[in-house]
């Protein structure tokens, strides 16, 4: 178990995002986190558990990783202190077996967990981690490869209902078939261009335009939600349309805008959520 002797300098917290943070900090989080993972499957009577490993909208230098449960809502907030404890321990392993030994009601011997990432160059390296320390504690590990983090959610979700990947993207795919016109959308130069291009692809429609689709433009760069969020302006590269969207890195935010009479105006994901809801509610 060599992958869980790697210590922090610092301490580590598990916050609302995961661990996250500049990637050569953080790295030694990612072997134990895998192993985490292995022993929250087992809890869980085997059930499948997802580590995305992202930082989200931070600048492409940083990366953490998030904890999926079985039913693609994110880690449960009673193990976040575990985590932070198995992480930041001086001894990984003798502090995973301990968390293993404190619930003697699981007696299940397998453990499933799945594992994907963002475009960001770091992480690759740092999800091979998470494989390792996820097979160093039985778990059957698989590597998903680069998804967004909403596909992740998906893929642990459907694992354990014996789906995949492909029914979500023909999902979204559905919901577009209708057809739309004048949307101009910005992917942060992140793993939602791959997931845009190929749903816009299976809808076959070609009323939406893409923009910041590149790794080597930076992600996060001067574009993405966070970044219009926060300067209330276009990002770089992106020419807007009637209506534009920008995504974040790892495509799990999303806000609108516009211009109305030259103005710039941006509605935010509450707005979106809240629309939704009503929509919804009838």
């Amino acid at each position: 178990m060599d992958c869980l002797k790697s210590t922090p300098d610092r301490f580590l917290r598990y916050g609302t995002g995961g661990f996250r943070g500049d990637a050569t900090v953080v790295e030694p989080a990612f072997a134990r986190c895998g192993a985490l993972a292995c022993l929250r499957s087992k809890v869980l009577g085997g059930s499948v558990v997802g580590v995305m490993v992202t930082a989200s909208h931070n600048p492409e230098r940083d990366n953490g990783l998030k904890i999926t449960e079985q039913d693609g809502r994110m880690l449960t907030q009673s193990w976040e202190a575990l985590a932070e404890e198995c992480v930041n321990a001086e001894d990984g392993a003798e502090s995973l077996n301990g968390i293993l030994q404190s619930f003697p009601e699981s007696q299940c011997n397998r453990a499933v967990v799945v594992v994907g990432r963002d475009t960001r160059e770091s992480s690759q390296k740092l999800s091979e981690l998470v494989l390792a320390g996820a097979s160093a504690f039985g778990a059957d590990a698989y590597d998903v490869g680069e998804v967004t983090t909403p596909e992740l959610h998906w893929i642990v979700r459907s694992r354990n209902s014996s789906s995949a990947l492909a029914p979500y993207r023909d999902a979204m795919a559905s919901a577009l078939s209708s057809g739309i016109q004048g949307l101009s959308v910005d992917c942060a130069n992140g793993i939602g261009a791959l997931a845009l291009k190929d749903i816009v692809s299976r809808a076959g429609i070609s009323g939406i335009s893409i923009f910041n689709d590149r790794k080597d433009k930076g992600l996060n760069l001067n574009c993405g939600a966070d970044y219009v969020q926060k300067e209330h302006t276009v990002p770089v590269g992106h020419i807007p349309a009637d209506r534009s969207a920008s995504l974040d890195g790892d495509a799990d935010r999303m806000v609108y805008y516009r211009f109305r009479e030259d103005q710039f105006e941006l509605v935010d994901g509450d707005k979106i959520l809240a629309f939704v809801m009503r929509h919804l509610n009838g």
